[in-house]
Formats: C-alpha cells, sequence, structure tokens
C-alpha cells in the first residue's frame, strides 16, 4: 500500500478478508474481531484512515467497502495507476 493516503481510491483483489472489531475505530488493539468479511470478487475501496492508531502495529488501514468500514491489510492494497 506504498503511497496510498486516507481519500484516496484503491484497487482491492478478490478473496480478501476484510475485518470489523467490537470496539470503535480509536483503539483496537485488544479488541475481538465482530464481524469478517471475504471479497468476491476485485473492487476499488476509498481509503478512509491510511494509518490508524494502535492497530497491530500498523498492518491494517481503514477502507470502505459496499458503504461499510472495514480494516484491510495494507498488503492487500494497490495503488490506482493511470
Amino acid at each position: 500500500m506504498e503511497g496510498i493516503k486516507s481519500g484516496e481510491l484503491a484497487f482491492l483483489p478478490s478473496d480478501i478478508t476484510l475485518l470489523k472489531y467490537k470496539i470503535g475505530s480509536a483503539d483496537r488493539m485488544g479488541s475481538p474481531v465482530d464481524k469478517w468479511v471475504r471479497t468476491s470478487r476485485p473492487c476499488h475501496v476509498l481509503v478512509v484512515e491510511s494509518a490508524p492508531p494502535g492497530l497491530r502495529g500498523g498492518i491494517y488501514t481503514e477502507v470502505l467497502y459496499e458503504g461499510e468500514k472495514w480494516m484491510a491489510r495494507k498488503i492487500d492494497l494497490y495503488p490506482i495507476r493511470s
């Protein structure tokens, strides 16, 4: 996810697991996973927060997928190239 900032679109491949945590976005470090979804097809997502605080060592980022905020691994997101 090198170079993708908050407010930008990113490419998300199929078969990627997205997570939601029980506690709000301010502190997810110790909270359990509440829901998860596996992407069925490649799509574009909006990066909501490129580096959320306290989230598992900074390996996840918050994205907007199908109208909801989810956490995606940064290595699963690709920048949009023109």
